[in-house]
């Protein structure tokens, strides 16, 4: 099952769920205005929609000076109406549940490649995916106009594209740090200061998650590093101190790097700046 809602999420309100649309009402036929009271007569004229005034003399002159009705508007077609159904159609085959005033999925690469950018895109395209998953199809809209989002799928669903892309364009938006390289004897760099921060409970869900994200933050000249407990802190140091854009890690290793070592006098490693995480 996949699901993507905030966490007071409820069900769908029908407007959302492809309720007609109102068209655009038909302006009345316009009627002419009397002449004014002690003012010379004037044969009363009436402008077509799109047309000018100049436009619209020479057209009544020609036709008698009687003047003209505008040509009724034609009705709007509910589009809206038809992608909202469409997209509860798409909801209710993947049961996906949404909360009121969310936007419709991106089924295809054609409809998500407007909000993921080419670059994105064609990296997708290139690992060999087809079309977005259920969670991706949902997720990415919702992500990338700021929105919390809980998603539950099952393993292999694409949950890790569903949350990693839009933060990778938000990467693209703003630029990359790219890698910083020690320029001097003494390691001078200072901690790092990721854009993006992903939390993963366990050692192998982090090298899952980073494996991943290798594949698709060169599209946007990113880097990413993933730190985890079990392992010696050297490497991890060295990796995060050369840049991090996107940092996954599990929770007690970046504890231990947000703190430092004060009895070695060493400063922390990490640090996450709250306006990164709009």
């Amino acid at each position: 099952q996949a699901v993507a809602q905030p966490t007071d999420a409820t069900p769908c309100h029908p407007l959302i769920l492809g309720s007609v649309v109102p068209t655009a009402a038909t302006p009345p036929s316009a009627t002419p205005a009397g002449p004014r009271s002690g003012l010379k007569k004037r044969k009363a004229k009436t402008v077509r929609l799109g047309e000018g005034e100049e436009a619209a003399t020479k057209r009544q002159r020609a036709e008698g000076g009687k003047p003209v009705s505008p040509p009724a508007r034609p009705a709007r077609p509910a589009q809206e109406a038809a992608d909202g159904q469409d997209a509860a159609a798409y909801r209710k085959a993947h049961d996906i549940v949404v909360k009121a005033g969310c936007p419709p999925p991106c089924e295809t690469f054609a409809a998500a490649e407007p909000l993921l950018g080419e670059r994105l895109s064609a990296a997708l395209r290139e690992q060999g995916y087809t079309e977005p998953t259920p969670i991706q199809a949902q997720a990415w809209p919702l992500a990338l106009q700021g929105e919390d989002v809980v998603a539950v799928a099952k393993t292999g669903s694409g949950k890790t594209c569903g949350f990693l892309l839009p933060a990778l364009v938000r990467i693209g938006n703003r630029g990359a740090g790219g890698v910083r390289k020690q320029s001097t004897k003494k390691d001078e760099r200072g901690p790092a200061r990721p854009q993006v921060l992903v939390l993963a409970p366990t050692r192998e869900l982090a090298q899952q998650i980073h494996a991943e994200a290798q594949k698709f933050t060169q599209a946007v000249g990113a880097r990413a590093v993933c730190i985890f407990g079990g392992a010696a802190k050297g490497e991890q140091v060295a990796d995060l101190k050369a840049g991090a854009d996107v940092l996954i890690a599990t929770t007690g290793r970046l504890l231990d790097f947000l703190r430092g070592e004060p009895a070695r006098d060493l400063p922390p490693t990490v640090v996450l700046d709250p306006g990164s995480y709009p």
